[in-house]
Formats: structure tokens, sequence, C-alpha cells
């Protein structure tokens, strides 16, 4: 049913330290202080944008000139301290591209990776989504580049399905057969009936939803 109201609208080198030897830096900066040099040079050698090179270095700055003074012991702390300014929803945004980007470095000791590009399937929307939604989008992400399709493809069709598993929550649809016909309406319409969303949104969401039950039809069949 949802499936058929969606038809109907148009992410170089590696620093080794014991676990607990890295928790302890971790919770005083003391790490990226020490190897964020190596993150940088990475990022320029990757030849990543001047604005992403600009707002990491700015970040890392930061973080290290004033996490004393505000009492900064995790990347959660500098974040909230940036909700607090109350920044625009398209600067917070920004913010925590960088600090995930720069947490995992330097507390995974991970150098940012643009084929994965999963930092939205980290956040805490999407890990607080009912579980029905996050299996559906998760058997997509693992079972639709079997045939082949695009990562790139794979990745910006999961992410407006999450956008929109997202604000059915919001609505209070906690399963995929709460969500009516109403509920799609307000995610692609505004109340006056104006698009708010393209057609490449319904068409990736129904691409989710259309190749997910497909293929979960299909493994039903060969089980029985």
């Amino acid at each position: 049913m949802l499936l058929s109201m969606l038809k109907r609208f148009g992410y170089f080198f590696m620093i080794l330290l014991s676990n607990k030897v890295r928790r302890n830096m971790f919770m005083s900066f003391e790490n990226l202080k020490t190897t964020h040099p190596g993150l940088m040079h990475f990022l320029r050698e990757r030849k990543y944008s001047a604005t992403v090179i600009r707002n990491i270095s700015r970040e890392i700055g930061n973080i290290l000139d004033n996490a004393g003074a505000n009492n900064w012991h995790s990347y959660g702390d500098v974040y909230h301290a940036y909700e607090a300014e109350g920044l625009s929803k398209d600067v917070l945004q920004s913010k925590r591209y960088c600090l995930r980007m720069i947490k995992r470095f330097d507390i995974q000791g991970e150098f940012p990776d643009r084929k994965r590009r999963s930092y939205i399937f980290e956040s805490d929307a999407y890990g607080n989504l009912p579980l029905e939604y996050r299996e559906l989008v998760e058997f997509y992400r693992e079972h639709d580049a079997v045939r082949g399709k695009k990562e790139t493809t794979i990745y910006n069709e999961a992410i407006n399905a999450v956008t929109f598993l997202c604000s059915m929550q919001q609505r209070g649809c906690l399963r995929l057969g709460d969500i009516t016909e109403k509920d799609v309406l307000s995610f692609f319409l505004s109340d006056n009936g104006s698009p708010i969303r393209g057609c490449s949104y319904k068409k990736n969401i129904a691409a989710v939803f259309k190749w997910t039950s497909q293929q979960r039809m299909r493994l039903r069949h060969l089980r029985l």
C-alpha cells in the first residue's frame, strides 16, 4: 500500500595505540593534538575541497583551543555547545559532518572514505528509528549492490528513504502499516498543497520500498 502511494507522487597513515591509551587521550583531546596534521595532509593529498579542508582545520583548532575552558571531554560535548549557541540547522549539519570525520580519525584511527559516506547511518536519528524501519533500509543497502547498482545511487536512495521514515516516525507512525496516504502527502506537500520535495525524492524512496518488497517476497518463496 505504501509503495502504491509513493508511485503516485511524482563518506594515509595509521597511528597505532592501545585502546586504553586511546581512550585516555580522547578524554583530553591529546591524541587529536598530536595526530591531526596527518588528517589534514590526507585531505590535501586526496584533493578534498578547500571548503572541507578549511572547515575541518577550523573545527580542530576550536576544539584544541577551547576544550579546557569549556570543559569539553567528548565530541558530544562540543556539539551540544554548538546547539546551545542556537546555530541554524544548516550550520549544525556542517558541524556534525566535521565532528564525525574528526572523531573517526581521532578515536578509531580511520581516515575519511568518500565511497562509504555512511555518517547518517551512525546518527542518533537513524539509531532511534523503529526496528522495522531500520531493517528495511539495511536490507536494501546490503542486497541492492549485488545487482550492480552504483554505490552512490544506493546511498542517495537509502538517505531519502531514511528522511521519509524519520518524518513518518515524527508523525507517530511506528510501523509501516501505520503509514496512511495522508502521512505520505504530508511529506511531499505543504499545508496549502504546494510540492515541497521533487520527483527524484519520490523515485528514490519508491525504489527502496519496491525492490525490498520484491526481494523479501522472492526469499520467502525460496524458503517454501
